[in-house]
């Protein structure tokens, strides 16, 4: 999980799902220190004004994710770091699944 390893670089790391079983998954498996939020992508940006965003294999599921990625950018501070991971659709691993 990134959120771990953010954490252990001594950055302060937060996690956030929209899934309920996936924060209960995830507090069982971070440190107490980190702070875990039931919350969908756009939500994230109220919470705070973060230094780096990570988020993996999410807005590919989502209905805009235009709207998602500028909510996001807006909760970014100046100079912070934005990083969308999604599936290459045109990987051969996509093409031709096993």
């Amino acid at each position: 999980m990134m959120t771990r390893a953010f954490y252990n670089q001594g950055l302060k790391a937060e996690f956030a799902d929209i899934d309920p079983q996936v924060c209960e998954f995830a507090k069982g498996h971070l440190p107490s220190e980190i702070t875990i939020h039931n919350c969908s992508p756009e939500e994230v940006a109220g919470i705070d004004n973060w230094d780096i965003i990570y988020c993996s294999h999410v807005i590919e599921h989502l209905p805009d994710p235009g709207k998602t990625a500028k909510a996001i950018y807006s909760g970014i501070k100046d100079g912070g770091i934005v990083i969308i991971c999604t599936p290459n659709q045109s990987s051969r691993g996509a093409l031709f699944p096993q």
